[in-house]
């Protein structure tokens, strides 16, 4: 499998951070697939992981040193994390990106390669869905997720209004002022992602307690025959409504007789 490829295999599947995943997990084992074209960014991250310093062991694998410790102190820290995120979700360039949050452009390119592989996909909207803007497990938190989303829909306009405003999201909110009501908004519509996000896992834990959700009291039988016998008596419903000359009813009266057009037989 080509670098490429891999890249693009890994990177569908584990999302955007998959280099960090891929070489933490290795570091964890002690080993490395060696047939495995991984690339110079992952041996720079697997080393780092390693505590061991950088060792050329490919030719193409000291093309750039990446700094693997600036990029993780960013990935580490919520509030810069969102800041660097929201605004390459947002299409600003990685030199815009790096002016706004006080680094270097080489630190956020590097930020890209370690955690963030996002800047040749940002047409992926499933994939972004699915691993930034609601994955199955855990987002970072649900502000993250929320200002990702908007900043990704709305442009840098929309997410740098969202980045000024979080400071002032657990104000006391005066709803006579229009601060306070602008405030109050936006503390709804966090309000409303997290329900969007709760919500149906809680209907799913209810439903497993209560075994039902509606009005209607659910169906059981006592027994297989229970069971059997409705099914035989709605199976017959059907047939005799469907014939041309239906007798008047068949009605079970008890476990020995049935009445057929009103006189009683033996079952």
């Amino acid at each position: 499998m080509s670098t490429d490829d891999l890249r693009m295999h890994h990177r569908f599947k584990l999302g955007p951070a998959w280099r960090w995943l891929i070489a933490k997990s290795a570091a964890a084992r002690g080993d490395v697939q060696t047939y495995v074209r991984y690339g110079p960014e992952f041996w720079q991250v697997f080393d780092h992981l390693r505590g061991a310093p950088f060792v050329s062991r490919t030719q193409d694998r000291v093309d750039h040193l990446l700094d693997v410790q600036a990029t993780e102190r960013i990935f580490c820290d919520p509030m810069m994390r969102l800041q660097v995120e929201a605004r390459l979700l947002a299409r600003l360039p990685p030199d815009a990106v790096a002016a706004a949050c006080g680094v270097a452009t080489q630190i956020v390119l590097d930020y890209c390669d370690v955690f963030f592989d996002i800047l040749d996909n940002l047409e992926a909207k499933t994939w972004l869905a699915v691993h930034i803007f609601d994955p199955k497990d855990r987002p970072v938190s649900d502000l993250h997720a929320f200002v990702c989303h908007a900043s990704y829909r709305g442009g840098p306009m929309v997410c740098e209004y969202w980045l000024a405003a979080i400071p002032h999201l657990d104000e006391e909110c005066d709803l006579s002022t229009a601060r306070g009501r602008e405030i109050k908004r936006m503390q709804l519509a966090l309000m409303l992602r997290r329900i969007e996000r709760e919500a149906p896992k809680r209907l799913f834990e209810v439903g497993k307690r209560t075994g039902y959700l509606s009005r209607r009291q659910a169906r059981r039988f006592s027994s297989l025959s229970d069971l059997m016998g409705k099914r035989s008596a709605q199976v017959l419903g059907k047939f005799l409504s469907a014939e041309k000359v239906a007798l008047p009813f068949v009605q079970s009266e008890n476990d020995s007789h049935i009445n057929v057009g009103g006189k009683q037989q033996s079952a």
